[in-house]
């Protein structure tokens, strides 16, 4: 990946290289760069859930930076960033080493450096960045809204209702490209997919952690009570 020093510090291949940075009341964005938009995405605090942030349309680095960085300044509540996802197109025959995926992170560098790395408002607390391929999103979507439509035909169409997502009122939109010029995000991966993706793939990482720690201290405590009574 052609990146900076400064990027190639944060960067980590995955999720759970994430695990042990997490300090609690911290959020993850989301970006998806498209060669006209970039569209944004932000968790709640606990790490769930993925909300739309707003629609950029692309003109430089140095442009989205300055809005991105605009929408994350006071009087706005600190987001506490934690990580940055980045959905990147992978062609199958080239990989990693693909032009699109070299210009995507180019890009992606240039961006933050606009945010600004050391600014300690917007990226307060940011340790990682991830580039998260696509194609892994897709298979994640496609099986999501396969499980969500198997549930909702299980319920039926009165029983069955979409949960209201606590957290998502306290985010602003990005307000930056106009609405007329804002693509549909339907026929496309988005920020939200992509960011939700590596939510659920963190969920589950911490939950095998949980497990296998508490595992681990109820052997412990076996083996202390084994023996405490063989005396």
């Amino acid at each position: 990946m052609v990146a900076s020093a400064r990027l190639r510090g944060l960067v980590v291949r995955k999720v759970s290289e994430l695990v042990p940075l997490l300090r609690g009341d911290q959020r993850i964005l989301g970006l998806d760069v498209s060669p006209a938009t970039v569209s944004v995405a932000v968790s709640d605090l606990q790490l769930r859930f993925a909300a739309p942030f707003g629609v950029m349309n692309r003109v430089s680095p140095e442009h989205e930076g300055a809005a991105l960085r605009g929408a994350l300044a006071p009087p706005h509540d600190p987001l506490n960033l934690v990580a940055v996802v980045v959905g990147v197109r992978v062609p199958q025959d080239l990989g990693w080493d693909a032009a699109e995926v070299k210009a995507t992170v180019s890009y992606t560098d240039q961006l933050l450096a606009a945010v600004g790395y050391d600014d300690a408002f917007a990226f307060q607390g940011l340790r990682a960045v991830i580039f998260w391929n696509e194609a892994d999103v897709m298979t994640h979507t496609v099986a999501a809204y396969n499980d969500f439509r198997r549930a909702a035909e299980f319920a039926g169409p009165k029983a069955f209702k979409m949960r209201q997502v606590r957290g998502v009122s306290d985010l602003w939109p990005l307000k930056v490209a106009a609405a007329k010029s804002a693509p549909a995000v339907v026929s496309r991966i988005s920020a939200s997919d992509i960011l939700q993706a590596a939510l659920d793939d963190l969920n589950r990482e911490r939950r095998a952690r949980n497990r296998a720690e508490l595992t681990a201290l109820r052997e412990r405590y076996a083996s202390q009570y084994a023996a405490e009574t063989s005396h």
